[in-house]
């Protein structure tokens, strides 16, 4: 991202709802760091910082004794990929893997809870984005059991658009197949589908969005539900436009 402007803590959506005395305060207690593709942000810091991305994607993942794993959150600018430090619990349980490269705000997790603590229409603000993550990660689970794969990865793809802001995004059938708890020779019948429907073009570890509108009516309904729930909850809805550089 050489040559691009360090965006500030406002380009998160969550951030950007707070009172701006609120943020101000954040502000010093934070850090904007650019992190690479596939980097692990949990393994060193384990509750003592609230990442807030501002145009980077985090997958929360779930992994299993048997080397199995499965993504249970998709978190971008609309939120926070730090929901236990938010909440003061030290140990993290999923881990952070960064999808889509770009910056985030490292905020220390102390001043974010006492924010919570000393103002009202904080603690409002991040207790209704808590409830939606909650009721996303439900969502989320109740689509892995139930829905066929074709209709989760549209459903999947079309989270990673709304967070990246571009047509144009970086994946591999190994990373879908890890997300989505999936045989890659699913992921890649399902891409196929998706491809002759007109909805997609799939090039080299590429995935271009052709049709949105097409996209939306091959996915399951928990896409559009998780997005209601989010908009009716913060008023606004969890989408991205424009954004600053192409994904590697």
């Amino acid at each position: 991202m050489r040559g691009v402007a360090v965006p500030s803590l406002t380009e998160n959506f969550l951030l950007r709802a707070l009172p701006a005395d609120v943020v101000a305060d954040l502000g010093r207690s934070s850090t904007i760091v650019e992190l690479p593709l596939a980097k692990r942000i949990f393994d060193a810091d384990a509750g003592e910082h609230v990442f807030f991305p501002l145009d980077a994607v985090i997958s929360l993942i779930r992994n299993l004794e048997d080397g199995s794993s499965v993504e249970v959150a998709m978190v971008g600018r609309e939120g926070t990929a730090s929901v236990t430090s938010l909440l003061g619990v030290p140990e993290n349980m999923l881990e952070g893997l960064v999808q889509g490269r770009g910056y985030v705000a490292r905020v220390d997790a102390a001043a974010a809870r006492a924010a919570m603590e000393r103002n009202a229409a904080a603690r409002a603000v991040f207790h209704r984005y808590l409830a939606t993550y909650i009721g996303s990660t439900a969502q989320l689970a109740a689509c892995n059991r139930l829905h066929v794969i074709v209709r989760r990865l549209a459903h999947w793809l079309l989270l990673l658009h709304d967070r990246v802001g571009s047509d144009e995004m970086s994946v591999t059938q190994e990373f879908l197949s890890r997300m989505l708890a999936a045989r890659r020779a699913g992921i890649n019948e399902a891409m196929q589908e998706l491809a002759e429907s007109g909805a997609i073009e799939h090039r080299r570890n590429r995935v271009l969005v052709k049709d949105r509108r097409r996209l939306e009516e091959l996915s399951c309904e928990c896409y559009q539900t998780s997005v209601d729930e989010y908009e009716h909850a913060l008023g606004f809805a969890p989408r991205a436009t424009g954004r600053r550089a192409e994904i590697d």
